[in-house]
């Protein structure tokens, strides 16, 4: 349950079987003595079952991991911060000229309601690109959450609870982007199109959201 701590392993050196056992976050090596086909008697009285789809140590179920994310899904991580990353610089950047333009009249009306429908989408956006790497910083800094799923509801300090719920927020904010961005194509707050910028982050937040979920890490709980 410790995602930064190893998890227990099966496995055979020179011939004789052992198990890692770290329940508790402390490894201890366990001598096993197969008494049955699949079934483990350890040195300190208990059984490893590794029968069938259900494998139990101590009558505990026991679930295979992954050490982290697989490549291709580092792969996709990394997409999604270099498209959170991007957004941020180039709605700073936007911000910018905006700016030093505010002095100057407006070329083309805005719809009503299109400005504030604009800036809330902006805002979703941004709180989004911001949410997006703080979840894949902690997941770089913990590979082994993608494997514990969501711990939300243990016994952590709060401050460590609620950036167990990041994932949950970026699945929110993807579906609000989303929802602001076709409200915007239905209610012409954009005279042309969608900025690109904004329909490539609400998809990287939604490939992100898509992942988190499969990683069971996508939950809500105190």
């Amino acid at each position: 349950m410790n995602p930064a701590k190893p998890p227990s392993r099966f496995h055979v050196e020179s011939g004789v079987p052992y198990f890692d056992s770290a329940e508790d976050g402390t490894p201890v090596r366990h001598r096993l003595s197969e008494f049955a086909p699949g079934l483990f008697l350890a040195d300190n009285g208990q059984t490893l079952d590794l029968r069938g789809p259900s494998r139990r140590w101590r009558g505990l179920d026991l679930d295979p991991v992954t050490n982290g994310p697989l490549t291709w899904q580092w792969a996709l991580l990394a997409v999604v911060v270099v498209v959170a990353a991007g957004w941020l610089v180039a709605g700073g950047a936007a911000v910018v000229r905006r700016r030093r333009a505010a002095g100057r009249p407006p070329t083309v009306g805005t719809p009503a309601g299109g400005r504030i429908g604009r800036r809330l989408t902006t805002v979703v956006a941004a709180v989004g690109a911001l949410a997006t790497l703080v979840t894949v910083a902690m997941i770089r800094v913990m590979p082994g959450l993608v494997d514990v799923g969501f711990l939300g509801r243990m016994a952590f300090p709060l401050p460590v609870r609620l950036a167990f719920h990041l994932p949950l927020a970026v699945a929110l904010l993807a579906g609000g982007l989303g929802a602001l961005l076709a409200a915007g194509v239905l209610r012409h707050w954009w005279t042309r199109r969608i900025r690109p910028r904004d329909a490539t982050l609400a998809v990287a937040l939604t490939a992100l959201a898509a992942q988190l979920a499969s990683w069971h890490l996508v939950a809500w709980g105190f």
